[in-house]
């Protein structure tokens, strides 16, 4: 097996390494170890993997601590900064090259790589890895939100047929560093960790929801508030079936407990001069739980002198009827 010698991507990487890396360090895919041999004299520790073991030799006698791992299946323990030269190449049916074939589409290596990270990463550790246009930047970027990374682009390099772009990657939630992505919404993430949920969006937001949250659990509505802090609302994890599915599959007795379940709720809102704003997308926003209702995603609402909470349950219904998914004998009149 070939040894990948430095070249424009390492030299790239390189560039940006020094300034955004501290503590320990991780080098995966050390290749010759050329950039784990710049941090030996700035990084509080240095370690190096590499799949090739003809590239650990060659790293161990230049003076890196570097042993044989496919990926992270040989490492122990978390690292401030985890580097990373990934190969990135769709791989070549006629030439096989660990150092450059990167999948299929390449970009299944990196993928690999970014879900095993973030095990290995410190809390408020940092991750810098190197792709190309040659791979679909889209996919990797869309990876980035999914497993629960915050990211930004240090460096860029036009080449010929190519462009070299140098990420760095980091937690989104250092206090919840093993949260993983669940949704993107218009205006927030939300993450799971056990049994809460992160929502994610702008201190305004995150401070009115959680305003809205505690005012509703009072009355027996919503997910439980946990905390609220800067731009993020912690709270309980609501585990259930689609609004839809169970009008579809349940007896029309069980429809009606659960429409009325619904029309209380819309009622008591309408009463508290809170107005949701969601009750014409319940098959978004509402999951049945022990046979109750539970209304989610509150931070549209708002208080109001005139709610339409009701009015809007109607007009769902109105729409579900004319879809078939309900029928007009499942009506009820309280």
């Amino acid at each position: 097996m070939v040894v990948y010698e430095p070249c424009d991507d390492s030299e790239l990487l390189a560039s940006t390494f020094l300034q955004n890396m501290s503590g320990s360090v991780l080098d995966v895919g050390t290749g010759t170890g050329f950039l784990a041999l710049q941090a030996l004299p700035y990084a509080t520790l240095v370690h190096a993997v590499d799949i090739n073991p003809h590239a650990v030799r060659t790293a161990s006698a230049a003076g890196v601590h570097a042993w044989e791992s496919d990926l992270f299946s040989a490492v122990t323990q978390k690292y401030d900064t985890i580097v990373c030269n990934t190969p990135y190449l769709p791989n070549d049916p006629l030439v096989s090259d660990t150092a450059l074939d990167g999948g299929p589409k390449g970009f299944e290596w990196t993928l690999r790589f970014l879900s095993e990270a973030k095990s290995f990463l410190q809390p408020h550790g940092r991750i810098l890895f190197l792709i190309s246009t040659l791979t679909n930047v889209h996919v990797v970027e869309e990876a980035l939100i999914r497993l629960g990374y915050s990211f930004s682009v240090l460096a860029r390099k036009k080449l010929s047929f190519e462009e070299l772009i140098v990420y760095k990657a980091t937690h989104a939630l250092p206090e919840y560093s093993d949260a993983v992505f669940l949704a993107k919404g218009h205006r927030s993430k939300v993450y799971r960790l056990s049994d809460v949920v992160i929502k994610v969006s702008s201190v305004v937001s995150a401070q009115h929801e959680a305003s809205i949250l505690s005012r509703v659990n009072a009355h027996g509505l919503g997910p439980r508030l946990v905390r609220q802090y800067d731009d993020r609302v912690v709270m309980e994890y609501v585990e259930g079936a689609l609004f839809e599915d169970v009008l579809q599959s349940g007896s029309s007795a069980y429809r009606h407990d659960v429409l009325r379940d619904v029309f209380t709720q819309a009622t008591l809102l309408d009463s508290l001069g809170i107005n949701k704003s969601e009750f014409l997308r319940l098959h978004k926003h509402a999951l049945i739980r022990d046979n109750s209702v539970v209304l989610l995603d509150w931070e549209r609402a708002r208080f109001s002198p005139r709610p339409q909470n009701v009015a809007q349950f109607i007009e769902c219904m109105r729409r579900l009827v004319r879809r078939g998914v309900l029928s007009s004998d499942d009506f009820f009149t309280r």
